[in-house]
This record gives C-alpha cells, sequence and structure tokens, in this order.
C-alpha cells in the first residue's frame, strides 16, 4: 500500500451502516449532530460499491468500507484504503437544506472516491507523472456509476457543461501541460502538488471519454479489467494502460494516444469547400490558441509530435442526425471528403473528441439558421458543441464574433441545461471584460431579452426535472446580474422574509437571495444579522452560500471587515478561508479589496498554507481573471518579482498573466464589433 494512502481516525463520531451484496460493511461516519443527512450517501455509496464490483468483475479487497465527513479538510475527498475523507459538504446531504447540485456532486465525488479503491489503490500509479491515470480514470468513471444509480442528472451531459468545457480553455494557452509529465518534472513535494489540477482531472477524463467512444463501452471495461487483474497490489505507468486497451481491442491504442497526453494543446479542425465543387471538402488540423500572439517562449513543455494528433471525430448530417460517420485524421496529414448533397453537416458528434472545428462561413450560417428554425434537431451535446467552438474561434479570431452572438438569438426558446451552461459561461466573460466599458448597457438589456423567455417559464418555484433546476440558478444569475428589474424585486423580497422572519428559502436559489439581496437592500445591520446566522449554522452547504451572500455587500468598510474577521480559524475554517477571499473578489467592490490584501499580507499567507499548499497557489488566477488593463498587468509583474518563489504557484502565476494580456488584447480587438452588432440586432 502507497504510504499516502494510509489513515488513521480517532473521532467522537457516530455512524450508519450498510451491507453490500457481497458481504462488505458500508458505514458513513459524521459528528452526531449531521447523522440525519447520510440516508443519500448511504444508499449511494453502498450501490456505489456494488456496482464497481460487478463493473471491474474484481471484487473489493478489503474487510470494510467507510466513509467520513470531516468538520474541517483541504480536500473534497481523499481516497484512503477502507477509509474516504470528505467535506461535509461533500458527503452529507437532505432534501431540506441541500441544493439540486449538492446532491449531483455528492454523487460525483463518492463515485470518484470509490473507483479508486481499485483504480490508484489496488492498483497503483508508479509515481506522480502518471497522476493522470490516476484521477481522470476516476471523474470519468464517476459519471458512469452516477448515470446508473441517477439517471435524471444525464451524466454523460453534465461532463460537458462542468468538466469539458472549462478544461478546453486551459489547455488553449501556451502556459498549460501535458496530462503526463516526465518523472524528472515531478520531484519536488511543491511539483507533485502543483499538478493535480485541471489538466489531470479534466483533461485525463475526457482523453478516456474518447477513448471509451473509440473502442466501445463494452472492450473498454474488459481492458479496465484485464489491467486490474494483471497488476493487482502492483504499480502501474500509462504504457501498462494502453497495452491492456490494446489487448482488449485488438488496436494500437499507444499509438492513437500518445499524441494526446504526451503533448499540451489540442486541435482545430477546419473544413474548407472545394470553390469548383462544393460537396468536396478538406480537412486540416492545426494547433489552436485562444490568444493567437501568445508568447510561445514561455511555454515549458515542447511537444515530442509537432503539435500534431492521431484524430478520430465523427459527423452528422441532417438526413441521418443520429447515425455518425467516422473520420480518421493521422498526425500532420489533410483528408478530402465527399460530403452528401445536404442542409447541414455537423462534425464532432456528442461533442467526444478534444478539439475545435471551424466551418466555412456559410455553413456556420447553416448551422446557426438550424438553432434558430429547430434547435431540437440536435442534441444537447451538439448544440453547446457549435456555441462553445464558436465563441472560442471568435475569441481565437477565426471567426466574426457575429457568428457566435448570432447563435445566441434563438437562445429564447433553449430550454436544456446544457446549452445554456455552456453559453452562460461565455456570456458571464464577455460581461466581466465590457463591465467598466461605456456601452455595457447594451449587452446588459440583450442578455436580459434572451434569458427572459425561459427564466419566466421557470420562475423562482423550485419544481421540474433534476436539469430544469440546474438551469434555474444559471438563469436566475444571468437575469438579476444583468440588471432585470422582476428578478431582483423577487430576490429582494425572498431576502427581506428571510431577515425578518427567516422564511424558508429552497436551497437551489438560497444563495442567489443572500446575494441579490444583500446588493439590493443589505446595509450593515442586513451583513450583521447574516453574519450572526452563519456563526451559529453547522450545515456545511448553508454555512458556503452564508459566506457568499455575505461576500456580496457593496460596501468597501463591511468587505475589508469580512477579511479581518476570516482570518480567525475561529470563525472561517481553513478549508474555506480560499473560498471566501475568492468570493469578496468577484464581487466588483470587492476585486481592488482582495487584490491589495492578497499582496499586503502574502508572507502572512506563506506562513500560515506553506507555497506547497496548491489552493493558495492558485488563488492568483481567481483574483486577477478579470483585469484588463496594462496597469493592473505591471502590477502583477511587479509583485512577482517581489516574491518570486511562488511555490505550487509557479504554473499558476504564467497563467494568470497570460489571462491577463489575452483580457487586454480581446477588448482591443473585439469591444467595438461586439457593440456594433448589440446596436445593430440586440433588440431582435
Amino acid at each position: 500500500m502507497s504510504t499516502y494512502l494510509v489513515e488513521f481516525i480517532i473521532a467522537d463520531f457516530g455512524f450508519v451502516e450498510n451491507m453490500t451484496a457481497s458481504g462488505i460493511p458500508h458505514r458513513i461516519y459524521a459528528q452526531s449532530g449531521q447523522l440525519n443527512r447520510t440516508d443519500y450517501p448511504l444508499w449511494f455509496g453502498t450501490n456505489t460499491l456494488d456496482f464497481f464490483e460487478s463493473y471491474f468483475n474484481v471484487p473489493y479487497t478489503l474487510a470494510k468500507l467507510d466513509e467520513v465527513a470531516i468538520p474541517d479538510f483541504v480536500s473534497g475527498g481523499m481516497e484512503h484504503w477502507g477509509v474516504i475523507t470528505y467535506r461535509e459538504s461533500n458527503l452529507l446531504y437532505d432534501d431540506m437544506h441541500s441544493s439540486t447540485y449538492n446532491k449531483e456532486r455528492v454523487a460525483m465525488i463518492i463515485g470518484h472516491e470509490i473507483v479508486h479503491q481499485w483504480w490508484g489503490n489496488l492498483v497503483t500509479c508508479d509515481w506522480w507523472n502518471d497522476l493522470w491515470l490516476n484521477e481522470g480514470s476516476a471523474r470519468w468513471l464517476q459519471q458512469i456509476v452516477a448515470d446508473t444509480f441517477n439517471p435524471e442528472f444525464e451524466a454523460y451531459n453534465i461532463f460537458i457543461s462542468s468538466y469539458l468545457l472549462g478544461v478546453l480553455d486551459v489547455d488553449a494557452t501556451v502556459n498549460s501541460r501535458p496530462v503526463y509529465v516526465a518523472p524528472s518534472a515531478v520531484e519536488h513535494p511543491d511539483e507533485i502538488t502543483a499538478i493535480f489540477d485541471d489538466v489531470v482531472y479534466s483533461k485525463g477524463a475526457s482523453m478516456l471519454r474518447y477513448l471509451e467512444n473509440l473502442l466501445g463501452a463494452s472492450v473498454y471495461r474488459d481492458g479496465l479489467e484485464g489491467l486490474l487483474k494483471g497488476l493487482a497490489f502492483k504499480t502501474m505507468v500509462t504504457d501498462d494502460y494502453w497495452d491492456y486497451m490494446s489487448r482488449a481491442s485488438g488496436k494500437d491504442v499507444k499509438t492513437m494516444m500518445d499524441p494526446w497526453t504526451l503533448q499540451m494543446g489540442y486541435p482545430v479542425i477546419d473544413v474548407t469547400r472545394d470553390p469548383k465543387d462544393r460537396l468536396k471538402v478538406t480537412l486540416r488540423q492545426e494547433r489552436f490558441l485562444l490568444n493567437p500572439d501568445a508568447d510561445l517562449s514561455t511555454e515549458q513543455f515542447p511537444s515530442p509530435f509537432n503539435y500534431t494528433w492521431d484524430i478520430y471525430i465523427e459527423y452528422i448530417t441532417s438526413d441521418n442526425p443520429h447515425t455518425p460517420y467516422r473520420v480518421h485524421m493521422k498526425m500532420g496529414e489533410e483528408v478530402r471528403l465527399d460530403w452528401p448533397d445536404v442542409e447541414w453537416v455537423k462534425l464532432n458528434y456528442g461533442f467526444t473528441t478534444f478539439c475545435r472545428v471551424n466551418y466555412e462561413l456559410q455553413d456556420w450560417l447553416r448551422l446557426s439558421q438550424l438553432l434558430v428554425d429547430d434547435h431540437t434537431a440536435l442534441a444537447p451535446s451538439d448544440r453547446v458543441n457549435l456555441l462553445s467552438d464558436a465563441f472560442a474561434l471568435a475569441e481565437a479570431r477565426r471567426l466574426d464574433y457575429g457568428v457566435p452572438l448570432n447563435m445566441t438569438r434563438y437562445l429564447d426558446r433553449e430550454d436544456h441545461y446544457v446549452p445554456w451552461h455552456g453559453v452562460y459561461r461565455r456570456l458571464a466573460d464577455i460581461s466581466t471584460l465590457l463591465y467598466y466599458r461605456p456601452d455595457y448597457d447594451l449587452l446588459r438589456r440583450y442578455i436580459v431579452a434572451k434569458v427572459d423567455p425561459s427564466f419566466q417559464k421557470l420562475g423562482w418555484d423550485v419544481v421540474g426535472t433534476h436539469l430544469e433546476k440546474r438551469l434555474r440558478p444559471d438563469l436566475i444569475e444571468l437575469a438579476c446580474w444583468h440588471g432585470d428589474a422582476e428578478c431582483i424585486r423577487v430576490a429582494t423580497d425572498l431576502f427581506t422574509s428571510w431577515l425578518e422572519a427567516e422564511a424558508y428559502l429552497h436551497p437551489d436559489v438560497r444563495n442567489l437571495v443572500y446575494k441579490y439581496g444583500m446588493i439590493a437592500v443589505g446595509g450593515t445591520d442586513e451583513w450583521e444579522i447574516m453574519w450572526q446566522r452563519y456563526k451559529s449554522e453547522i450545515n456545511a452547504q448553508e454555512r458556503i452560500n452564508l459566506m457568499y451572500g455575505l461576500a456580496n455587500s457593496r460596501m468597501p468598510w463591511v468587505l475589508q471587515r469580512y477579511l479581518i474577521l476570516a482570518w480567525d480559524l475561529n470563525n472561517v475554517r481553513m478549508q474555506d478561508y480560499w473560498t471566501v477571499l475568492g468570493y469578496i473578489a468577484d464581487n466588483p467592490v470587492g476585486r481592488p479589496i482582495v487584490w491589495d490584501y492578497y499582496r499586503a499580507n502574502w508572507d502572512s499567507f506563506v506562513e500560515r498554507f506553506t507555497l506547497n499548499d496548491r489552493t493558495f497557489g492558485r488563488f492568483i488566477q481567481i483574483v486577477t481573471a478579470s483585469f484588463t488593463t496594462d496597469f493592473h498587468l505591471q502590477q502583477m509583474l511587479d509583485f512577482y518579482a517581489q516574491h518570486p518563489d511562488a511555490g505550487a504557484g509557479e504554473l499558476p502565476r504564467r497563467q494568470a498573466l497570460e489571462t491577463v494580456q489575452g483580457n487586454i488584447a480581446w477588448l482591443q480587438r473585439n469591444e467595438a464589433d461586439i457593440i456594433d452588432w448589440l446596436h445593430l440586432y440586440g433588440n431582435s
């Protein structure tokens, strides 16, 4: 057993217990006052243990499995062998005080950690450079078990919105890194800590999602079974994984997958029609970067494949929208195809290949018109794929911003969470970058107009399917943040009722009521009431909601007080400290306050958290993410020069710089075009 998996717990906790089908005792431990919140995790965890014994066809090897809710815990969860530890907010759940998102997250984290009992514990990576296999596998397989026992989650679609979209942006920068790195790059503890990031977890999972789609689910599962049986109680490296997948499939998996794991980044596939015969197309691949002017000299990981990939990608047509055709693009080679004479062709079916696709303008217009005419002709995964690609390509100057903006005109008829969440991210980013610009009101009005029909349909009452409940907070956030008067009125009324009579608020909307109530009517007295309720609250999920509400005061002196109070561990647990600072930094009034506080108190942070703390290391990305001026960029450079030792924050520092440089360039390139479009089409 790896030493990092050893765990002893001494605690005055109670427990509830269940038995798996194979007779394994499964317990949930928590503080005695929290045991009433263990029914769902006990049910889900027991079923998950049964599921993976069957899925892997390998018995669970220990005599019991305990899952423990820790009041102050640095990670979301940790897979110690036979005893899994969690933050309380990631293990405990009840219908009255936990949100729809909380239920989904509890299931995903439990699934993730129980996967590790086989994948990471029974078979352990030889060294940390193969961490992606450990964490990427667990993140992908957690979707499979969640879909089995909570199909209403639509886990395969949720994977796109929760993980794929974000890491595509991260990996389109010159300061990304490969999912696999050389052993020599992860020798120091700071280097080990730093690689627990989105590339390992979300790109790693995306690579395995891609591989499972290529091989087929049953063949993929057979490969996992073979590896677990062949290497039980042993260590593995990435090539072992490819070997067992090759045995199961009869394919050269290493050749297929090495370009995706040994080099950072990913391709954009350009689709070009022959001007003499429009039904003949050429597919070409090229490395995709969000900022085409990025400084390539800052790259730390040279490509062994010259940024080319072995690509399998599928497409559908208007005549066959549910039967994909597969295309193989070998590294560095163009592919010529005869496309059928149909209304539209859509590449990257199901959004399963880790890439962007860029069409000629007439094909973008056809697909955009399809969304307007009948968006349900495409699955939610394909709709979010089109929206995400169009916005990313526009940001990279490969496409006019009019294309993705025209696509958003259909949104008043969109009712699925995943496409909405994908475009929510893009609209929120644009809104943040234009927030201090003179024509920002044009964007606000347009977003409210697009959101309003769906928002009116769902309303504030938390009813409907799981994904309708997941969509509601996104729509409320977009509507209230961009000035929808009715949205703000309802939030304020609910907030006032909660302040005066502690009226019950559904957990799905509670944090937004706190936020917009605090913005609208939150004075010093209201803040103090919320602070006292936070101090007396024992439910970890509700404490997070209250932390969020407190951070949205628009009074600078109150936010300064909050920063001082948060430093006291009697007020804010160490696990939550950077969450609180991130919430305050997300407040336009709080952002400059936190930036100054972060720089002024650097030595105190290092003393408490150490430079090895990855959450501390990544905070620079959060506090600077919306900077858009050369002045702020110079402040960052001066700060880096003053404190050159960043520890686990070395890569996040470079990524933060690249983000701010990209923000500055984005405004220079795109602000005028977006404002012109809003003048022309903002009321349509």
